[in-house]
């Protein structure tokens, strides 16, 4: 794997479980938290391509033509916006992918907002992707049920063709007694000038 055998090795001999025995491996040997390798796990299973950021992809040779397929499609309106609605249970994946049409406004950056329930924080992360075959992306995390974020686009938007996103939601400290329900959380997108209104 990505972090080698021994951090498997290590949270088998730990009085932590789950995703708590990874979260405490990886902040005491890396930066990067549990629902950081999960959001670059989920854009590697649906992008597996490396050429841009080697977190988003495989090694292994036998996974070199592996992706997932979208769990949702959609095409941005003339207007450039679309939203997304989807309910998800605990740390369980959501992949879509958004087809870029030719012929939009000139566009200076790329627009996410997320609303969801605010019992449980929500991780995901966007990446677009041009014509050229080049990725540019960021990931974002909720507060109170809501997340925010956008990314300067190339040429004023020229060329962008798809944006890939991924969601999840979920905690790395077990919650005694909670129940594990799906949460559902919409997610917008939107192209357009900074000067633009924000997306609703």
């Amino acid at each position: 794997g990505r972090f080698g055998n021994p951090a498997l090795a290590s949270t088998l001999h730990t009085v932590q479980a789950g995703t708590a025995a990874v979260e405490a491996w990886l902040t005491s040997h890396t930066d990067r938290h549990f629902s950081d390798v999960f959001v670059d796990w989920m854009v590697a299973s649906l992008l597996n391509d490396r050429s841009q950021n080697p977190a988003y992809g495989y090694t292994l040779t036998g996974l070199s033509a592996f992706h997932v397929q979208p769990l949702a499609t959609a095409t941005l309106s003339s207007s450039g916006q679309i939203s997304l609605t989807t309910s998800l249970k605990e740390w369980q994946p959501y992949w879509a992918t958004v087809d870029v049409p030719t012929g939009l406004p000139a566009a200076s950056e790329l627009r996410i907002r997320m609303d969801g329930v605010s019992d449980v924080t929500w991780y995901g992360a966007a990446i677009g992707k041009y014509r050229d075959g080049s990725t540019r992306g960021f990931s974002f995390a909720s507060i109170a049920g809501v997340a925010q974020a956008s990314l300067p686009l190339q040429n004023n938007g020229a060329g962008l063709q798809t944006i890939s996103l991924v969601l999840t939601q979920g905690s790395v400290v077990p919650v005694m007694n909670r129940t594990i329900l799906q949460r559902t959380a919409v997610l917008s997108v939107g192209v357009g000038d900074v000067s633009a209104a924000q997306i609703p």
